[in-house]
């Protein structure tokens, strides 16, 4: 994170995935690493990449710092929103995915009213991504029950170190860099079961609708 912190934009997506597989395989820093997140993000100087490492740790890890002073999921929230619209739809998108994993897991009311808010607002938002995203969480907020919440928004897996090593070997000869295409397939394919439920549930409330004879 100091590399990070100081260094900002000129850090690659690389040393991205890097950090976030790190602290996801190492649970003994998690709770240290999303103290670390918060107090750089907390910062009006916070670069964008630092923003992006502490929306995904603190929407996986920051319950461990919800009880510390001045770490609360409130200011958490108001520390990434704060730097929202400074930066970009990549890592907007993630914010988001941070801010419906904050609804799921704190019950503070004003808390969820200021996230529900952030998912009205961005529903037209110019970015296709950005707006499906808004509508989806805030469908999922309201409407599926919480077995599908629990599933669709679980941690992600470990990463495998050892599947790691042997990709990187295969990509070293190629002149490649694989940890981030590994753990990119392990996103694509959390999300891709995240949509699989979402659809569901969409279809679900289409048939009783039509059952009911009630408008969708």
């Amino acid at each position: 994170m100091n590399i990070i912190s100081h260094a900002g934009d000129f850090v690659s997506d690389d040393v991205y995935y890097r950090v976030v597989q790190i602290v996801t395989n190492n649970e003994d820093i998690q709770r240290h690493a999303a103290e670390i997140v918060f107090n750089v993000v907390s910062s009006p100087t916070a670069h964008e990449m630092a923003v992006k490492v502490g929306g995904y740790i603190l929407g996986e890890f920051g319950f461990y710092i919800s009880d510390l002073p001045q770490c609360g999921p409130m200011q958490q929230f108001t520390a990434l929103q704060s730097k929202y619209p400074l930066v970009s739809n990549t890592t907007k998108a993630i914010l988001l995915n941070t801010y419906i994993k904050f609804y799921n897991m704190y019950s503070d009311p004003p808390l969820r009213e200021k996230i529900l808010k952030v998912f009205d607002d961005n529903q037209s938002h110019v970015d296709a991504e950005i707006q499906q995203r808004a509508a989806e969480y805030k469908h999922l907020s309201a409407c599926v029950t919480e077995a599908t919440v629990n599933v669709v928004l679980e941690n992600m897996p470990v990463y495998d170190i050892k599947t790691s090593s042997v990709m990187m070997a295969v990509a070293k000869g190629r002149g490649q860099t694989s940890d981030k295409d590994v753990w990119a397939e392990k996103v694509a394919a959390r999300e891709a079961e995240a949509e699989e439920f979402r659809q569901k549930e969409v279809e679900d409330r289409t048939e009783h609708h039509t059952a009911t004879g009630h408008p969708s």
